[in-house]
């Protein structure tokens, strides 16, 4: 039986972020007092057209957007502003490409650069439905993901 599309995005944030950013992740997200006061994170948007259209976002602490940045590259220093966006990017593209085979493991898919900003990212339209979504904890600080479907037909817009 195919592993449901929940478990895969789960697993494949998780796997991402361990073994690209070398974070560790936890399943689920425990409440503190300082998300109250936490700025608001980077959200990485990937869209996608294929056997399926739609888009996958990942929400990223910007707290912790310095540290992603550094070792995805390697590096000590704290990369700059651009190069932390684009490691977040990076990170949002290798779990989308790890989740599409679960829908066709056969089929292809054009993925679109990622689009990264602070805050609430556009809305994708009447049409996009969240099919999945997931929640880590990664040092104290919640990452999210999810997994977003246009029907098919539905004007495609842009995230």
């Amino acid at each position: 039986m195919p592993e449901a599309i929940q478990d895969v995005l789960a697993g494949a944030t998780q796997i991402a972020l361990e073994t690209t950013a070398f974070l560790f992740a936890e399943p689920g997200v425990q409440p503190t007092d300082d998300a109250a006061v936490a700025p608001p994170p980077f959200v990485s948007t990937v869209e996608f057209v294929g056997a399926r259209s739609g888009a996958l976002r990942v929400e990223f602490p910007a707290r912790l957007l310095p540290v992603l940045a550094a070792n995805v590259l390697g590096e000590d220093a704290s990369p700059n502003d651009e190069t932390q966006r684009d490691a977040l990017g990076e990170l949002a593209n290798i779990i989308c490409g790890n989740v599409l085979p679960a829908f066709d493991p056969g089929g292809k898919y054009s993925i679109g650069p990622p689009a990264v900003v602070n805050g609430a990212p556009a809305a994708f339209g009447a049409g996009a439905v969240c099919v999945a979504s997931t929640e880590l904890q990664v040092e104290g600080e919640r990452v999210g993901a999810s997994l977003w479907l246009r029907a098919p037909g539905s004007a495609e817009t842009s995230a």
